[in-house]
C-alpha cells in the first residue's frame, strides 16, 4: 500500500482538499441551523392572541363598506348623468316639432306676417348645454332687476 505524497499531486490536490474542507463545515452549519429551527417555537404558538369581537376589525370594516359607498356613488353620478341627457332630448325634440310645425304651416296659405311670427315662437336660440336655473338664481336675478328699476 503506497501512497503518493500530497506536494507530488500539486495545487489542483490542495484546492479540492480545501473544497471539501468547506463543504464539511458548510453541512455541519447547515445540520446545526435545522436543529435550530426545530427547536424554535414562534411567539403565536406560545401564547395565542385573544379573538376579537366581529365587526371591530378596522380592515374588515373598511373593505365591507368601501364597495358599499363606491356603489351608491356610482349609482348617483350615472342617475344625474341620465337626467342631463334626458333634459337635453325633450328639449331637442321640443325644437324639431316646433320646426316641424313651422314647415307643416308653411305649406297652407299664409299671412304675411306669419313668418315673422315663426321666427319668434321658434326656439332656435335656445342653448341645449345651458341647465335650468336653479330657484335660488331665478331669486337672485327677480331681485337684481326689480333692484334696476327703482
Amino acid at each position: 500500500d503506497q501512497k503518493i505524497p500530497e506536494a507530488a499531486l500539486g495545487q489542483p490536490f490542495l484546492t479540492l482538499v480545501a473544497v471539501d474542507a468547506r463543504r464539511a463545515d458548510t453541512r455541519n452549519h447547515l445540520a446545526s441551523l435545522e436543529a435550530d429551527l426545530k427547536n424554535f417555537t414562534s411567539p403565536r404558538e406560545t401564547a395565542p392572541t385573544p379573538a376579537k369581537p366581529a365587526g371591530t376589525d378596522p380592515y374588515q370594516l373598511v373593505s365591507s363598506t368601501l364597495p358599499r359607498f363606491t356603489f351608491v356613488f356610482v349609482v348617483f353620478f350615472l342617475v344625474s348623468i341620465l337626467v342631463q341627457v334626458y333634459r337635453y332630448t325633450m328639449r331637442l325634440a321640443a325644437h324639431y316639432d316646433s320646426r316641424a310645425d313651422a314647415l307643416a304651416l308653411n305649406d297652407a296659405i299664409l299671412r304675411r306676417d306669419f313668418h315673422s311670427l315663426n321666427r319668434t315662437l321658434a326656439p332656435s336660440g335656445v342653448d341645449f348645454g345651458k341647465l335650468d336655473a336653479t330657484p335660488a338664481e331665478t331669486l337672485l336675478k327677480t331681485i337684481t332687476s326689480a333692484s334696476r328699476r327703482t
